[in-house]
């Protein structure tokens, strides 16, 4: 009679520890998930003229883009992350995706 309680009373230990390390666990994986960085997608419009039979972009390749993403970050008080710069041809169909962080 005594060995089934200490039986039980052992296996609720048990199910206690592993309870908390559960808490433990989902606790961490909450604090990590606020306090990472916040990363914002942005995309800048590419825009053209055409001068003397040319056309000539705003963005016209990733240094360009780098330097625009840079500006409008700073411009919404945040910081950048990075770039993606993609040429689309002739008409005005650059895209240049800006990321900035929190």
């Amino acid at each position: 009679m005594q060995n089934n309680y200490r039986k039980r009373i052992q296996g609720q230990k048990n199910l206690q520890l592993v309870l908390i390390g559960i808490c433990l666990l989902l606790i961490a994986v909450y604090l990590f998930y606020i306090t990472r960085p916040k990363i914002t997608r942005y995309a800048i419009r590419d825009e053209c003229t055409a001068v003397g039979g040319n056309i000539f972009h705003f963005i016209k390749d990733e240094d360009n883009c780098a330097n625009a993403c840079r500006a409008h970050c700073s411009s919404l008080d945040k910081q950048f992350d990075k770039s993606d710069f993609a040429a689309g041809g002739l008409n005005c169909t650059n895209t240049c995706s800006c990321y900035c962080q929190d």
